[in-house]
């Protein structure tokens, strides 16, 4: 099992995320569907310097990493499984 460290000290199980959407989906989403982000603290899209919301079953995390590295990681531990 894979644990993706997402930023601000926050580790996650890789098998925990759910969605990985990069700031411009994000973005869109919010302007097209904004009772997706009730339950979050509108100024946290505001204020924070995020490029990907990471959405697990228990938690959405707005992290500073690219969607292309978290790819990159999944896909890594998908290889290292198949070894």
């Amino acid at each position: 099992m894979l644990y993706i460290h997402i930023g601000r000290g926050i580790v996650i199980r890789s098998v925990d995320i759910i969605a990985l959407l990069d700031k411009k989906t994000v973005e869109y989403q919010r302007e097209k569907h904004p009772s997706f982000f009730y339950d979050m603290n509108p100024l946290d899209l505001d204020d924070e310097q995020y490029r990907t919301l990471v959405i697990t079953d228990q938690n959405k995390y707005f992290s500073p990493f690219t969607t292309k590295y978290f790819t990159s990681q999944l896909k890594r531990e998908a290889k290292s499984r198949k070894s």
